[in-house]
């Protein structure tokens, strides 16, 4: 009896110590972004930037999962000129500290070739539409 005890014991401490810390589903701390990408934020809304191809560029704007809500394209930009790379929700350190509910969405895309193009941003419920959209974002994006 003590013998299959202390073999499930070591069993589970063996599988504890096998997992890794960031292979979990829980928060995201905000990695640095890479030296080729331009961050564009909130106050950023309405302006313009200028962009080489190649370069990638992070849109950080925030959100609060747990209401449902996120920022979608409410317009796609001009393909040629920039393409999403992709979203994802990312907590400063300051928001898992304190276990806030607020968080940052991430939205990548690519610089591809000359030209201008506008991206047009919502920040809605995806499951009640457009009647739900309570702020936009709208960047004018040039690559040269």
């Amino acid at each position: 009896m003590l013998s299959r005890l202390c073999g499930a014991v070591i069993v589970g401490v063996l599988l504890a110590g096998c997992q890794s810390p960031s292979s979990g589903s829980g928060p995201r701390a905000e990695p640095a972004p890479g030296p080729n990408t331009v961050v564009v934020e909130q106050g950023q809304n309405g302006e313009t930037v200028t962009l080489k191809p190649g370069q990638t560029l992070l849109v950080r704007l925030p959100e609060e999962p747990a209401r449902g809500m996120a920022w979608e394209m409410e317009q796609m930009p001009a393909a040629s000129i920039l393409t999403p790379d992709g979203t994802r929700v990312v907590h400063s350190g300051q928001q898992l500290k304190d276990s806030s509910l607020l968080a940052y969405q991430e939205l990548r895309f690519q610089a591809q070739t000359a030209g201008t193009t506008t991206l047009s941003l919502a920040y809605d419920n995806p499951q009640q539409g457009s009647d739900s959209i309570t702020r936009r974002f709208t960047l004018k994006v040039s690559v040269e």
